[in-house]
């Protein structure tokens, strides 16, 4: 028995990451002797390698908007553990986590006595999540994909739409090192019957989830073809779009988060509501993406926190997240840019690296938390190559040290890792009075 909420969640986090059975079966049998949960509510289903984070908050959003409980997951969180379930805007509470823990140590200990492989982690956390879902009667759930797709435990659920968001060079151990094999993986989401949604541009990639589809019969909107979006305007304070698709259009839809990637993102998440629709299992208005657009937040990506200096967070942790911060950072007006960086040991840090050192005038390299961190030695050896560096093991220190030598004028930057953004907010808020939680 789990005493304590802090113990459900070091239950949680000494389970096995990942295991050579790659089946659903594990999960599926979990549930099933959970009484399924997972069959209700209706879910968006959202995968990919950018982006994907994005879109689930802003499906969630929108149908929040409309009128319907909607639960939302996500992964990682970035300063509560509970930030990965959320039900109409709040988090699930301590003990509520707590006894669902309880519930399924309990369920997958039986199961384990009976000669089953015991469930890894992400497989406690999501059937925790499809539990609370179930049990808080939400009418929806935007759920994202935590890695891959076709055998992600995510991926037991059958959805009204299928999203894949972005294809890109990232858990390359696991998932494959060509685009074509990534997609392959993601497009294990696709359904019979279920509509697909999907940003994807890069040819190669895209035939893949075209023929996905095709073979499963599902309808495939292509946002860049069958949908498009063009950019009004944008600054510091977000970006206004039109949108439009087959029957709708959306003009002026402000969405309060920045990058010019967060516009595909926003035409990405509208298509899958209208997809929804089309099939007939979702009712809402224009009012309800504008509003719902209009409130969406996701803390971490391209976050400001600070204006005096310019402070901005960004978890961005693979080359083509790096690539969408560089442009976002070229079209922002300061003095110098300081960056605080730290990455995972296991990314592809020198492309990273390569996209976003040449901007900085100082680079101050260091470690986010864990033993999967890159040694600052390692990041700042790779980023003296396009930059003047320092090395600072300590984060707060090294936050500490790049706000001392920032001027009004200036730009602070905090990149590299979730896994780093995440305790550096925490520290900005609380030490520093930067940002809102």
């Amino acid at each position: 028995m789990l005493r304590t909420y802090e113990e459900a969640l070091d239950w949680i986090s000494q389970a096995p990451r990942f295991s050579p059975n790659l089946s659903l079966n594990r999960f599926a049998r979990l549930l099933d002797a959970l009484g399924r949960p997972q069959r209700y509510p209706r879910y968006i289903h959202v995968a990919g390698t950018n982006g994907k984070g994005s879109v689930t908050a802003m499906v969630a959003s929108m149908l929040r908007a409309a009128g319907l409980k909607t639960g939302m997951y996500t992964s990682p969180s970035l300063e509560d553990f509970r930030e990965r379930i959320v039900v109409d805007g709040s988090m699930i509470g301590k003990d509520d986590l707590h006894d669902l823990a309880n519930v399924v140590k309990t369920t997958a200990e039986d199961l384990a006595s009976q000669g089953f492989e015991r469930p890894l982690e992400f497989e406690l956390i999501t059937a925790i999540a499809f539990t609370h879902f179930h049990q808080t009667r939400c009418d929806f759930v935007s759920l994202e994909v935590g890695l891959g797709g076709q055998f992600d435990a995510t991926n037991v659920i059958i959805p009204e739409v299928s999203v894949i968001t972005t294809i890109g060079l990232d858990h390359v151990e696991i998932l494959g090192n060509t685009l074509v094999d990534i997609a392959k993986e993601k497009a294990g989401i696709i359904k019979p019957g279920v509509p697909v949604v999907t940003g994807v541009s890069e040819t190669e990639a895209l035939e893949v989830i075209a023929r996905r589809a095709e073979q499963a019969g599902a309808s495939l909107y292509t946002v860049g073809q069958d949908m498009k979006w063009e950019e009004s305007s944008s600054g510091l304070d977000g970006q206004v779009i039109d949108v439009s698709g087959p029957g709708f259009h959306y003009g002026d839809l402000f969405i309060p988060l920045l990058g010019r990637h967060q516009q595909a993102n926003a035409a990405v998440a509208v298509a899958a509501m209208y997809a929804a629709a089309a099939r007939g299992t979702l009712e809402f208005s224009e009012e309800a993406v504008r509003n719902g657009m209009a409130a969406v937040t996701w803390p971490g990506r391209l976050e400001v926190v600070g204006r005096n200096p310019l402070v901005i967070l960004d978890g961005a942790h693979n080359p083509e997240g790096a690539l969408a911060l560089r442009a976002m950072v070229q079209g922002v007006k300061r003095e110098k840019l300081i960056c605080i960086m730290g990455v995972l040991g296991d990314k592809l840090y020198a492309e990273m690296v390569s996209s976003i050192a040449p901007e900085c005038d100082l680079l101050v390299a260091t470690m986010p938390p864990g033993p999967r961190a890159l040694p600052a030695e390692l990041l700042a050896a790779e980023a003296g190559k396009h930059t003047k560096t320092e090395t600072e093991l300590d984060l707060r220190r090294a936050v500490d040290r790049a706000l001392l030598m920032a001027k009004p004028g200036d730009l602070v930057l905090c990149c590299g890792s979730l896994h780093l953004v995440g305790p550096v907010r925490t520290y900005l808020r609380e030490k520093h009075g930067l940002g809102n939680k």
